[in-house]
């Protein structure tokens, strides 16, 4: 999907890692900067959705199938470049993601978010909810406000 100069599109981990995140790849630096502690063991079971702006990745929504539940895709990580903020673009890569065939009738599982994670993604889960309310849910039953 294509839109003001935005291509959002699916991504095998691996093609993520070894296309976007290296230390040798300066047009990449503020999203290196804040992923560099992505695990290359755990690359392999992870799929992206990704937002690039021609060949500069601007946005990042990691996934990754559950080992414990066939039918469950958690959420790993959202980030977007300081210089895309504001565009919207980690709803828009949620909505790109829970129509995607990696995620075809699967849940999505926010199992791990920190108090500062749920503070920046609030706006995303209130939206997922709405559009998805029975493929989205929080851990251990929790309501969708962290507050």
């Amino acid at each position: 999907m294509t839109s003001m100069g935005i291509t959002i599109e699916d991504m095998p981990g691996e093609d993520v890692h070894r296309r976007f995140y290296r230390p040798d790849c300066p047009i990449n630096a503020d999203m290196y900067d804040r992923l560099r502690y992505m695990d290359s063991r755990e690359i392999h079971r992870e799929h992206h959705v990704i937002a690039r702006d021609g060949k500069l990745l601007v946005a990042d929504l990691g996934l990754q199938l559950s080992p414990y539940e066939d039918d469950l895709v958690w959420i790993k990580h959202v980030t977007v470049d300081r210089r895309y903020r504001g565009q919207d673009l980690p709803r828009r890569l949620a909505l790109h993601a829970a129509t995607s065939p990696f995620a075809e009738g699967r849940i999505f599982d926010a199992s791990s978010l920190s108090r500062d994670g749920a503070a920046f993604l609030q706006k995303l889960i209130d939206d997922l909810l709405e559009a998805y309310p029975d493929r989205f849910r929080l851990p251990n039953g929790r309501e969708a406000r962290f507050f």
